[in-house]
């Protein structure tokens, strides 16, 4: 029974041709909406992770010149290889939750 004929149950038999001419533009919203909501899901996912990688640049944009890592040979690295780690570290946890 689709959602249309089961919300018009209790409708006289002669009205209820009225509202199968609805129908077809309620399920083609009801699909468009369906289809909006999982693109906002999938964005949201994808923020929540490049959130990290955003925060530390912001960090590191703001030029300061006593951070210990600037005098380190291998301090740039360090910090990519962090971003990375984080990263896929938010990537594995939240698809073992069934987020992503």
């Amino acid at each position: 029974m689709t959602v249309v004929a089961a919300k018009t149950a209790h409708f006289d038999n002669e009205v209820r041709p009225f509202f199968r001419d609805v129908r077809d533009p309620i399920q083609r919203t009801e699909i468009l909406v369906d289809g909006l909501r999982e693109v906002l899901l999938e964005q949201r996912r994808q923020a929540a992770i490049l959130a990290v990688p955003t925060a530390v640049a912001g960090i590191y944009g703001m030029n300061f010149e006593h951070m210990p890592e600037l005098k380190w040979a291998c301090g740039y690295y360090g910090v990519l290889a962090g971003i990375v780690v984080i990263c896929g570290l938010l990537y594995r946890r939240f698809e073992k939750t069934g987020w992503l």
